[in-house]
């Protein structure tokens, strides 16, 4: 199946585990207590003169960079400060293990400054058991170009990490940033919207998910019907562009996945334009991003479309789009494990002389 899977799509997969690795470090999480001490943790932890000189180039947001790349009056950047807080490094317990983890606001430049040549970065170093923390980068190489920011959130004692990444503005009167509130999942495994409308109350009855790879038709998708009484209630289908006929593949969805999912899906809203009943995620007019599109139909009627181009969506979304690509994923192992254990016995036939 990897053979047909997009580069956006290989994107949107990794775009939360972008970097994830565990480190063995000289300075501790629990002895940082100052910007020096924050800059250094991370120096150390990325770069290798080899392969990674490019941070030793690393600098700490100062919460202001966004004025360098917006046009504001100081009373509209003064009140834009006030509504945006940040800080440029927290220590908190995101996950919940009882151990402090770091979150770092910062960029890679030639030099402070540099805003031609720079590459945001907001940086999570999550606890594991022993002594070791894993590596997240949140923002996915779409989103990089322009100043992110970062505060910390607590709500009856929960962590909460606040995220703001600026971007241009598709309409008048738009906010210049897109703020996300989440929060790590340890299922998931990966950090989730915090929304203020709460929960979906009608139950989901059918999902569609499709992934353009070319400009020629060619697609991945995934059907879920979950009204459905037979035996099989899930297609996977794979259209490439010189075959007229898709392939198709029917299997069942496991309910405990399914669980899972449909809370995932019932708490999760896209951000864009709303066109209808239909979700546009698109903040660059001039994006040669194909378009994912992920269709929900709940049992009281309603359907909602998200058309995603993969730049400022949400962080419930891309795990949404990676759980999608996993059932997919192991659709096709299982079927070139069966093909595989098929020729295998073929084989055996043949070596007997049948």
């Amino acid at each position: 199946m990897k053979k047909y899977l997009s580069n956006k799509a290989a994107l949107l997969l990794t775009a939360l585990l972008a970097g994830a690795a565990s480190y063995g470090q000289k300075l501790t999480i629990d002895q940082i207590n100052s910007d020096s001490a924050a800059l250094r943790y991370v120096k150390e932890a990325n770069y290798d003169a080899r392969h990674a000189p490019q941070w030793k180039f690393f600098y700490l947001t100062s919460g202001n960079e966004w004025q360098s790349f917006f046009n504001f009056s100081n009373t509209e950047a003064a009140a834009l400060l006030r509504q945006a807080p940040s800080t440029n490094w927290f220590k908190a317990d995101l996950n919940g293990d009882g151990k402090n983890d770091l979150v770092v606001s910062g960029y890679i430049a030639r030099k402070p400054q540099d805003w031609a040549t720079a590459t945001f970065k907001i940086l999570v170093y999550l606890s594991q058991s022993g002594k070791n923390y894993a590596a997240l980068n949140l923002l996915s190489s779409g989103s990089d170009q322009y100043p992110a920011y970062i505060n910390q959130i607590q709500v009856n004692g929960k962590n909460y990490l606040q995220l703001n990444r600026w971007q241009i503005q598709d309409e008048a009167g738009h906010k210049p940033y897109q703020s996300d509130t989440i929060t790590y999942s340890s299922y998931w495994e990966s950090f989730l919207n915090v929304h203020a409308q709460g929960m979906r109350k009608s139950a989901i009855t059918k999902i569609s998910y499709k992934v353009m790879e070319d400009q020629q038709g060619s697609y991945h998708a995934l059907n879920i019907d979950l009204e459905s009484t037979k035996k099989t209630n899930m297609e996977v289908v794979v259209k490439r562009a010189k075959e007229k006929e898709p392939d198709i593949n029917k299997v069942r969805l496991a309910k405990e996945l399914w669980s899972r999912m449909d809370t995932l899906m019932r708490s999760s809203y896209a951000t864009g334009k709303i066109k209808g009943d239909t979700t546009v995620v698109e903040h660059d007019v001039n994006s040669e991003q194909l378009p994912i599109y992920l269709s929900v139909t709940y049992k009281d009627g309603h359907k909602e479309t998200v058309q995603d181009y993969g730049i400022g969506a949400t962080f419930s979304y891309m795990t949404i789009y990676s759980c999608m690509e996993n059932i997919i994923q192991n659709v096709f192992d299982q079927l070139q494990r069966r093909q595989e254990l098929i020729n295998g016995m073929l084989e055996g036939v043949g070596s007997f002389g049948y």
